[in-house]
C-alpha cells in the first residue's frame, strides 16, 4: 500500500481535501470501492487510453498488467501513456460528460476556401453532466487551495486541473483546462533524471504561460 507525501496521516479525510493534496492512499481507497475491473474497462474503453496494458508477458516470463491498484490509482503504468491521451481523457469534465476522439486538425480548405477535407466528430457520453460539474468543483479547488495555486490565470478565468509527481521526481504533470481550452504538459527526460531541483512544479508553469497567451482575448 501506498504511502503519501509527505508521509503523514490525518485521519478521515474527504475526497475533496484528497484531491486538492493529492493523497496516495485515500486514491486507492476510491479504486477499490469502484474496483479496479471497472475502472480499468472504463479507462480503456470509455477514455481510450490505449496505452494501458491488460497483458503482456516479457521474454524472461514476467507478466505487466496495469490491472492493479498502483496502475489505476496512482499511475504507476507498465508503459506509461501520452500526453495526447490523458489530455483527451480531462476533456470530459469541461464537455459535460462527454468525449471526443482528439484531432489534429478541424478542417482543411483550399485557395477558394472550400472544405477539401474534414474532421466529423464522434461524440460519446461517457460520464452525466453532473458527474463531471462536481468533478470541475473538485479539480477547481487544486487551483485555488491545492498543489496548483501558483497559476496566476485563475484569477482572470476559472481554472480546473491537476498535478502528477512520479518517484523521485523523475516526471511532473499538470493537466487542466478553463471554460475554453483544455491543455496538459508533461516535463521529464527520456532517460530518467530526477526533477528535484526545480522548487516549482515546471509543468504548471508552462501551462500557465502558454494558456495565458491563448486567454489573452478573453
Amino acid at each position: 500500500y501506498p504511502h503519501n507525501l509527505p508521509d503523514t496521516y490525518r485521519g478521515l479525510t474527504t475526497i475533496n481535501s484528497a484531491v486538492e493534496r493529492s493523497v496516495n492512499t485515500v486514491a486507492l481507497k476510491v479504486l477499490e470501492m469502484l474496483t479496479v475491473e471497472r475502472s480499468f474497462d472504463f479507462a480503456k474503453n470509455k477514455l481510450h487510453i490505449d496505452s494501458l496494458v491488460e497483458s503482456y508477458t516479457r521474454q524472461n516470463g514476467t507478466v505487466l498488467t496495469d490491472k492493479a491498484l498502483a496502475s489505476l490509482g496512482l499511475g504507476q503504468l507498465s508503459f506509461g501513456l501520452t500526453v495526447l491521451e490523458i489530455t483527451a481523457a480531462y476533456c470530459i469534465f469541461q464537455n459535460e460528460g462527454v468525449y471526443n476522439t482528439p484531432n489534429l486538425y478541424l478542417y482543411v480548405t483550399d485557395s477558394n476556401d472550400r472544405v477539401v477535407l474534414k474532421n466529423e466528430d464522434d461524440p460519446e457520453i461517457v460520464i452525466s453532466p453532473e458527474t463531471a460539474s462536481i468533478m470541475t468543483v473538485l479539480l477547481e479547488n487544486v487551483v485555488n487551495h491545492g498543489t496548483a495555486t501558483s497559476i496566476t490565470l485563475r484569477n482572470k478565468v476559472d481554472v480546473a486541473g491537476k498535478t502528477g509527481t512520479t518517484t523521485a521526481d523523475f516526471d511532473r504533470y499538470f493537466v487542466g483546462y478553463t471554460p475554453y481550452y483544455v491543455a496538459g504538459v508533461w516535463t521529464g527526460y527520456e532517460m530518467n533524471q530526477t526533477l528535484s531541483a526545480f522548487k516549482a512544479n515546471p509543468s504548471v508553469t508552462i501551462w500557465d504561460t502558454v494558456m495565458t497567451l491563448l486567454h489573452k482575448e478573453y
